[in-house]
């Protein structure tokens, strides 16, 4: 991941205010791996991540969240506690610690039930 800077941190801790409070930490850890994931796939294939931009924590930020972040009105504690859940997703994530369906959270049918057939398959 590119280095960290306030601005990161100020963008990053606004995109989570969106969310409700009990998805912060959750939606903290992706935010940090998809912008280390989007740092090797800049240095892998010389362009930005569709997603999660070109590796900076500001670009993952507004790749999720848009561009429609609005500035808080005054550091308030919602905003100190959505700050401080970043700088624990930060200090938590190794440099590989990132699993695919952590960062694109979309909701697919398995090929198998949970009891080992496939769907329309009969024992």
């Amino acid at each position: 991941m590119r280095p960290v800077h306030l601005t990161d941190l100020d963008i990053a801790a606004r995109a989570i205010l969106a969310r409700p409070a009990a998805e912060w930490p959750e939606r903290a850890a992706s935010l940090v791996t998809g912008a280390r994931l989007a740092d090797r796939y800049r240095k892998r294939l010389a362009r930005r991540h569709p997603v999660w931009g070109d590796g900076t924590l500001a670009a993952a930020a507004l790749g999720v969240a848009g561009r429609d972040i609005a500035p808080p009105q005054r550091c308030d504690a919602s905003y100190v506690k959505a700050l401080q859940c970043i700088l624990t997703a930060l200090s938590e994530n190794g440099p590989f610690d990132f699993c695919r369906p952590a960062l694109y959270p979309i909701q697919r049918m398995a090929r198998k039930q949970r009891n080992g057939l496939y769907p329309g398959e009969t024992s």
